[in-house]
């Protein structure tokens, strides 16, 4: 007689040769599809939705629900045919795979499908954005589990072990970790591509518990699955990895090659290799040493004065105040902090980069809703997302060209994809800093203004930092915000200004010259106008806060009011894709046609430096301004 243990895991069997099946249907309906994923995971899906997972069919939205997060789009199919089977989606949407206008598309979007909690396809997203979920389910207090299915392939991405290392860090008991080692990858099997193995003696060396199963064994997976859960509910110091082989077949021995001995590293004051071991130098036949490689060119810089005064390091670091300027202490730190007294949702997240992005103010105010991420960007804006899907509202912070260049892709598709609420802030943007091309994001606006579902936002002052704060914790949608941080200048408040997302607001009038400026470059802006005044120069300037949006109308009106005036576009950015080229569309749109010109930085990797000497060599100075304007007026 069958034992109910037994009647049940056979049920489950059932099941997964349904899942089998209707993903055979799929893949035949539109002629192709990743079947081969499918009828390999199958039973892993069974048992995750007929035996672990506790969800409702008819509101896959249910907030107490368990969470299955794939990673790897081109399941999708295998997960599609685990939602019919389950009855999430209805069984008639199966001739509709891979169609026009689908809910079912042949790689998994969160935004089309039922029960699919992220977009799959770019790898090495899950695991970041599962982390971030389980921080925000904690945080609730909500008990259900997060299941994050992965490829053995996917393990080649960076950020798929900042995930496992934050994971063990913040002790979340509430994350289980399928990872599917099929052996399979696009140029062949993944133990020659980049081999994961040994792939357990990894994980517990991260701080994981592990198990490994044949993925095609019904009893072996659904205890694997009960014994993932039950250790998590007994020791929340531990996390959990199921570690299925594709189709149950371990790899033979001969497949797996051995891993390759790193070099021993040279210690500080050692000699090369050759010297080392007492063995003669190469030499050139004119006895000097050959280079290892050689430098493509060289800077050249203009002869040094040596009666000119010699500038400090702190002249190189992201302070733009002037000696007697008025300043304010971490507006946006500050500004942060007040709002989260009144909005539970905030919370606050960074890359190491607490204290220089004014986030240590936040964090020292609410300590239990900040949450330090570790040097690893790509980790830090896909928990983002995983917090932001659970009903937060992160403010992420980190250097500007950290987010623009090392995590734009988790930033387009993790946040800016599904517009989710994730608040992007970052210090240094443009030309704040003088340590060169690493730290200087001089191309974050173009880059940003590129991507869909982005607000873009470069504040002025500490008056517009504290208010632009205001105005993007209440924006519903991802929003990316230059941040001057530090000792702010205050400028703004001796205008009649306030600032609203995506509006200009013109701070001076002028018949001569129009200034369209953003950022510091407004401060600089106001600074010129009034030099200009001594020379009978009437200069208006019309400060652009929203980059995306644009107020085009406003923009527009202002270009055309007044015949014969000249419009200087003035930015803290490349010349290449912001302010100014926006500014040109929007009039070459609306037909009007003033004189035009730019005063931006060149489409050029700058120089190291202090920031007075940087700002006067690229034109970013008043005095530069200045000169400039006359010039072009003749």
């Amino acid at each position: 007689m069958e034992s109910p243990a037994a009647g049940h895991n056979r049920r489950l069997a059932e099941r997964a040769h349904a899942i089998r099946r209707t993903a055979l249907r799929m893949g035949q309906v539109q002629g192709q599809g990743y079947i081969a994923q499918a009828l390999d995971i199958a039973d892993v899906l069974a048992v995750a939705y007929f035996h672990a997972m506790n969800y409702r069919a008819d509101d896959p939205d249910w907030e107490e629900r368990d969470r299955f997060y794939l990673s790897i789009g081109h399941y999708a199919i295998a997960l599609y045919a685990a939602f019919i089977e389950a009855g999430i989606v209805p069984r008639e949407e199966l001739e509709s795979y891979g169609g026009d206008d689908s809910r079912l598309p042949m790689s998994g979007m969160a935004h089309y499908t039922p029960g699919m909690e992220i977009t799959g396809g770019s790898l090495g997203q899950g695991l970041p954005i599962a982390v971030g979920a389980c921080l925000g389910l904690k945080r609730k207090k909500n008990p259900a589990f997060v299941y994050n299915l992965l490829s053995d392939g996917e393990l080649g991405e960076g950020s798929t072990w900042e995930a496992a290392m934050s994971a063990a860090h913040f002790r979340l008991d509430n994350l289980i970790a399928l990872i599917d080692v099929n052996n399979q990858q696009a140029d062949g099997p993944s133990s020659t591509v980049l081999s994961a193995e040994p792939l357990h003696e990894k994980f517990r060396a991260f701080g994981w518990h592990t198990q490994r199963v044949d993925g095609n064994d019904i009893d072996a997976v659904a205890a694997a699955f009960d014994a993932a859960r039950a250790r998590c509910r007994r020791a929340a110091a531990r996390h959990h990895l199921r570690h299925a082989d594709g189709q149950g077949r371990a790899l033979p021995r001969d497949a797996r090659q051995e891993p390759l001995h790193p070099r021993r590293r040279r210690r500080m004051g050692q000699g090369c290799g050759r010297a080392r071991r007492g063995l003669p130098q190469r030499r050139r036949p004119d006895g000097s040493r050959p280079m290892r490689a050689r430098i493509a060119h060289k800077k050249t810089f203009p002869p040094r004065d040596p009666a000119a005064a010699k500038l400090k390091t702190s002249a190189m670091i992201a302070s733009i105040a002037g000696a007697d300027q008025r300043t304010q202490a971490a507006p946006f730190g500050h500004a942060l902090a007040k709002l989260a007294e009144r909005d539970s949702r905030i919370v606050g997240m960074t890359a190491d980069l607490a204290k220089y992005t004014d986030l240590h103010v936040f964090a020292q105010a609410h300590p239990d809703r900040f949450y330090q991420m570790g040097m690893a960007e790509q980790l830090l804006m896909g928990a983002a997302a995983g917090m932001a899907r659970e009903g937060f509202v992160p403010f992420a912070t980190t250097y500007a060209v950290f987010a623009s260049r090392r995590a734009y892709d988790f930033i387009c598709m993790a946040i800016a994809e599904e517009s989710l609420p994730v608040k992007i802030v970052c210090a240094l943007p443009g030309l704040t800093t003088g340590y060169g091309p690493s730290h200087q994001a001089t191309e974050d606006l173009a880059i940003f203004r590129g991507l869909p579902n982005m607000t873009v936002i470069d504040p002025c002052d500490a008056r517009d930092i504290e208010q632009a704060t205001a105005a993007v914790a209440a924006h519903d949608g991802p929003v990316y915000m230059r941040l001057l941080r530090g000792a702010v200048p205050l400028v703004l408040d001796e205008y009649d200004y306030t600032f609203e997302l995506g509006k200009a607001k013109m701070l001076r009038e002028g018949n001569d010259v129009l200034f369209v400026s953003s950022g510091l470059m407004t401060m600089r802006a106001l600074e010129a106008a009034k030099a200009l005044d001594k020379d009978r120069v009437s200069a208006a300037v019309l400060h652009v806060p929203t980059i995306k949006p644009l107020d085009e109308a406003t923009i527009v009106a202002a270009a055309g009011a007044k015949p014969g005036r000249l419009v200087v576009v003035a930015e803290n950015h490349t010349v290449v894709g912001g302010l100014g080229e926006a500014t040109a569309g929007a009039l070459m749109r609306a037909g009007v046609h003033p004189a035009f010109r730019q005063i931006g930085l060149p489409d050029a990797f700058l120089d190291a430096g202090a920031l007075p000497t940087l700002h006067d060599r690229y034109g970013l100075s008043t005095t530069k301004m200045v000169e400039r304007v006359k010039f072009w007026l003749g």
